[in-house]
């Protein structure tokens, strides 16, 4: 038997408490469709793929209202991920881009993988997107 360690990184979805804005991520159930869950599978291994102690994955984002600039958060096919290492700080833009680019690998050219924003707010951007 594995120990947890083996099995890859905690998935935990941030709490409006835990928000800096006051909103935490919002998920709903077609969110879970296959196409979505492989979302975070592939961000899951993206991270076990890499030695960087990476121990949680952060799901910032979910659905969304619509803002200024349209995304697919509010059609429910984005996430957003934030990574922490194992003392609890977050890992670099470097790290991201390499989880980011495994990701991309593993679920091909249907999904689009952007590493963006500054300081706190430095994220993984995934979405399906077919073209």
């Amino acid at each position: 038997m594995r120990n947890l360690d083996q099995l890859g990184p905690r998935f935990i979805v941030k709490r409006d408490s835990e928000s800096s804005v006051g909103r935490g991520c919002d998920l709903r159930t077609a969110h879970f469709r296959p196409e979505m869950a492989a979302i975070i599978w592939a961000c899951g291994q993206g991270c076990m793929s890499l030695d960087t102690r990476i121990k949680e994955v952060w799901i910032t984002e979910g659905a969304r209202s619509i803002r200024d600039s349209r995304d697919l958060h509010e059609e429910l096919r984005a996430f957003d991920f934030t990574l922490r290492r194992e003392d609890g700080t977050r890992s670099s833009e470097v790290v991201m881009r390499r989880v980011g680019a495994v990701m991309g690998k593993l679920l091909g050219p249907d999904y689009q993988i952007i590493v963006h924003g500054e300081g706190l707010s430095l994220h993984i951007h995934a979405e399906i997107d077919p073209r």
